[in-house]
């Protein structure tokens, strides 16, 4: 591994690219994965490391979606209650009672908010 370092420094001569690919790691750039434009290339482990790629690589779990729907219609509170949107409190609010107007504030109950936050993983 060392002799092939410096046989890449001397080949590469002053050429400071070459200097940095010589100090470089087990990594190697490799032709692109499936998916990425031609062209485009990344890093992998290099074969001669002495261990699999498929085994050094960490699987994540998949990320949960966020209902779009949801996320369009909710928000949360500092106190982690649900806000939403409430109808007939756009206009003509003069000819509603003031109790009216009141219980028109827009806050879920607490089964619902279980169900919502279901929804909004992240939120």
């Amino acid at each position: 591994m060392e002799k092939a370092r410096e046989t890449l420094a001397a080949a590469s001569g002053s050429n400071k690219a070459g200097a940095a690919l010589a100090k470089a790691g087990p990594f190697r750039i490799t032709r692109a994965l499936s998916g990425r434009p031609a062209g485009h290339t990344v890093a992998a482990l290099n074969a001669s490391a002495g261990t699999s790629t498929a085994v050094l690589k960490e699987r994540k779990m998949p990320k949960m979606k966020t209902k779009s729907g949801a996320k369009k219609r909710f928000k949360f509170s500092a106190n982690g209650k649900l806000k939403h949107g409430q109808a007939y409190k756009r206009h003509r609010l003069i000819s509603k009672s003031k109790r009216t107007r009141r219980e028109l504030k827009g806050n879920l109950s607490r089964s619902e908010t279980r169900r919502v936050e279901r929804w909004m993983p992240y939120a």
